[in-house]
């Protein structure tokens, strides 16, 4: 079972373990980054399981943020997704690392991960989807594809399919074996 210290760390079963985006980190570092910044990010995913859970006031949604929240919404109305999985966090038993994944289901036709961003694209971020597939497949979850969701303030959306990510999970690897836990 995964568990969290206070700082955030992940254990299994006691045992230190990498999250996905500590090996983005590693591999394309953006951190650290303006607290701002991450907590936008919280909120904003906080606010996107509202929406998808049928839950959310927008009353309550931050002047700042509902640029990005149209931008999901019309997103969500476009592309009509097909939500299995909302904010799930798996562990890959055979390399011993763990990930919270934001969406699981069917986009475009495809048993698919996908990532809802709402911040500016990153070097990292084509390092953070194909361990999220490979985690789901591990799981029992057959997942074909992996798309990143960037949500703008002018409440425009851009989906952007993460090609050959069998070679990046190969280099997402690599970023496992040079990980050292704290």
């Amino acid at each position: 079972m995964i568990t969290y210290d206070d700082q955030g760390r992940a254990f299994w079963d006691g045992e230190r373990v990498p999250r996905v985006t500590e090996i983005c980190n590693l591999l394309a570092p953006r951190f650290p980054c303006d607290p701002w910044y991450l907590d936008r990010g919280r909120i904003g995913h906080l606010i996107a399981q509202y929406h998808d859970q049928g839950e959310l006031d927008e009353l309550t949604i931050d002047p700042s943020l509902r640029g990005r929240v149209s931008a999901y919404d019309k997103f969500c109305r476009e592309v009509n997704p097909k939500i299995e999985l909302i904010e799930i966090t798996l562990y890959h038993p055979k390399y011993h690392y763990c990930g919270k994944l934001d969406r699981y289901g069917i986009i475009f036709q495809w048993k698919s991960v996908w990532d809802i961003k709402f911040g500016v694209p990153s070097d990292a971020d084509i390092y953070q989807l194909p361990p999220y597939l490979y985690l789901l497949r591990a799981n029992g979850y057959p997942a074909e594809k992996a798309f990143d969701v960037y949500l703008k303030d002018s409440g425009d959306y851009r989906v952007k399919e993460v090609k050959k990510p069998s070679i990046l999970f190969s280099k997402f690897l690599e970023g496992v074996k040079e990980w050292k836990p704290e």
